[in-house]
């Protein structure tokens, strides 16, 4: 799992415009790009240019900061195998990748809301 910075930006790209739930149609009327040309950036076949990635940024309404956080935090294999044991099972494994590959301000969103569900568990046991 060791991902190029051009891998990690199309990865950015294709998990914001879910979020948003556009298609990518609908990201290419934002941006003025056919969808084609948007489906080879989101899959790492091609490298959108600084200017389009400015673009992009105004259409998924994200800084262009957005593309490139996380890139050094967890970046080869080893850094994963180091965070995700491998005695979990594999439905945690894909759990906790998921959840490190999310934004940071997502990532302490979403661990402040396990820690209110987690609470009362504690309460009952």
């Amino acid at each position: 799992m060791n991902f190029t910075l051009d891998e990690h930006i199309a990865r950015r790209i294709r998990r914001r415009r879910r979020l948003l739930g556009l298609t990518l149609k609908e990201l290419g009327e934002r941006t003025g790009a056919d969808f084609r040309r948007l489906h080879k950036y989101e899959i790492g076949a091609t490298r959108p240019t600084p200017a389009f990635l400015y673009e992009l940024s105004l259409a998924l309404e994200v800084s262009i900061s957005y593309f490139y956080e996380g890139h050094d935090s967890v970046s080869t294999a080893q850094d994963y195998g180091k965070i995700v044991d491998s005695s979990l099972c594999p439905q945690d494994r894909d759990f906790i990748t998921s959840f490190l590959e999310l934004d940071p301000s997502m990532r302490q969103s979403l661990a402040q809301l396990v820690k209110q569900y987690k609470a009362p568990l504690q309460d009952v046991a």
